[in-house]
């Protein structure tokens, strides 16, 4: 556990349960559970301030003008917190000598994190509207009146885009580790040297994200299927790498609701050589 005190941000406290229970020479079960914070960066507290001009669409007063738009920090903002738990399995068999596995499975939730809000998202726009001004996304208009007027006289005067506590992230995933590493003269007594099997495979179903409550749910558009594997040969002072990296095909498709006339992504992967010598 650990209490931490930020003297913009304010106190936060985290902390870390696992267990590791070696149930006997060749299966260990092991997990843990943490609350995890990222407290924001300088840059993400006081960013200077940027202006600049654009056309604007107000839905209030159904009218349209250029309007000045200015980005900046915000020192208002708190830590990240995130809530991860994980579980595994490692096999380390004693009757298949160098040979190692585990499994993992990992879920992290993160309800207050930091992103940038704009205020011109016609999203942002609508909740604020119908809350009549009560929502904290109006802090991101400057108007003349009340929410209550809706003349064009009451245009914004100002846009503000700023960085809040208001975006909501998970991701869940599996690893899977695979090593086997032994001497070639256990398998062929002339031959020399030493040989090592590595893979490291990773399937993350769930990556997605919402900027902030109310907006539309967007998922990461990445491969969800990692392989990467290794072969290395050492002799004497020499090493033979061949390392392989496949990743899954994927969606362009960050949003339900996006088209595109190919949204599929075909698998891929890269091969890569490598020679050491000491």
């Amino acid at each position: 556990g650990r209490h931490t005190e930020y003297k913009i941000s304010g106190p936060v406290d985290t902390w870390k349960i696992g267990l590791d229970w070696h149930i006997n020479d060749d299966f260990r079960l092991r997990g843990t559970t943490s609350i995890d914070i990222r407290a924001p960066t300088l840059n993400d507290l006081f960013s200077p301030i940027l202006l600049n001009h654009q056309g604007y669409t107000d839905l209030l007063t159904n009218s349209s003008q250029t309007i000045p738009v200015q980005t900046q920090g915000n020192p208002n903002l708190v830590p990240e917190v995130a809530r991860t738990y994980t579980g595994g399995i490692v096999f380390t068999p004693a009757w298949f000598a160098g040979f190692t596995t585990s499994l993992d499975y990992y879920s992290i939730n993160m309800d207050n994190a930091i992103g940038t809000i704009g205020a011109s998202n016609t999203a942002v726009q609508k909740l604020c509207n119908q809350s009549g001004g009560s929502s904290p996304l109006c802090a991101l208009y400057v108007r003349p009146f009340p929410y209550t007027n809706t003349t064009v006289a009451n245009y914004p005067t100002l846009l503000i885009n700023e960085a809040l506590n208001t975006s909501l992230q998970k991701t869940e995933g599996w690893d899977l580790e695979m090593n086997y590493a032994f001497e070639l003269q256990d398998v062929i007594d002339s031959a020399r040297g030493s040989l090592n099997l590595r893979l490291l495979a990773n399937y993350q179903p769930i990556n997605q994200s919402i900027q902030f409550p109310g907006a539309p749910l967007t998922f990461q558009a990445f491969p969800k299927g990692h392989i990467t594997s290794f072969i290395s040969y050492k002799l004497d002072s020499w090493s033979f790498t061949l390392q392989d990296r496949w990743l899954s095909s994927w969606d362009r498709r960050t949003l339900a609701t996006d088209v595109y006339q190919n949204p599929r992504v075909p698998a891929y992967n890269y091969v890569d050589g490598t020679i050491d010598k000491k």
